[in-house]
């Protein structure tokens, strides 16, 4: 029996350690959720305009264009309640001035973790170090994306040095694509 274990430990070794490693270098690729959890981390004193709010704050204010220290903290997606979970994080607030949150039909009444961008929570959970799930695979990068679409994101950012950033210095979202097909959008 116990020569059975050890070869079936032997045989489950590299599948353990293939998956750790891929987690870590998956971690280890910088990402808007990481870069603005570090920004609010080093400059929530100095900000006097926050913005939070989900894809129509982050497409659609930019801070280059508003005076004193802007920053766009918004995401794809996110709801009023990870706003609430951001100001609660962030407790050195000496300048801030103003709190801009845009309201439409859906932001009162919907959750990120209700809707269908669930996938996004584990993004809270490993960069902004926040507990918004208790599910085992919100802690984790691995299991939230296909096998093929991780190995994509590793060969982009180690091998053809792409970078995986989606946003400007002061948070405004880069990677908007206007289409004219209202199916495609």
């Amino acid at each position: 029996m116990n020569k059975f274990i050890s070869k079936l430990f032997l045989f489950i070794l590299p599948f353990i350690l293939a998956f750790f490693s891929m987690e870590l270098l998956l971690r280890k690729i910088p990402n808007d959720y990481r870069y603005k959890s570090e920004y609010l981390s080093s400059n929530s004193d100095n900000i006097s305009k926050l913005f939070l709010g989900s894809s129509h704050s982050y497409f659609g204010i930019n801070p280059d264009f508003i005076s004193g220290n802007a920053f766009n903290a918004s995401h794809i997606s996110q709801s009023i309640d990870i706003d609430y979970e951001i100001i609660k994080k962030y407790d050195n607030w000496d300048d801030l001035k103003f709190i801009i949150i845009p309201i439409d039909y859906f932001t009162l009444f919907s959750r990120l973790s209700n809707g269908v961008e669930y996938w996004r929570i584990k993004n809270y959970n490993l960069y902004y170090n926040m507990n918004l799930s208790n599910k085992l695979s919100d802690n984790f990068e691995l299991p939230n994306s296909s096998l093929k679409s991780n190995l994509q994101r590793i060969s982009s950012y180690y091998i053809k040095g792409n970078s995986s950033l989606t946003c400007s210095k002061f948070g405004f979202g880069t990677n908007y694509t206007d289409t004219l097909d209202l199916v495609k959008t």
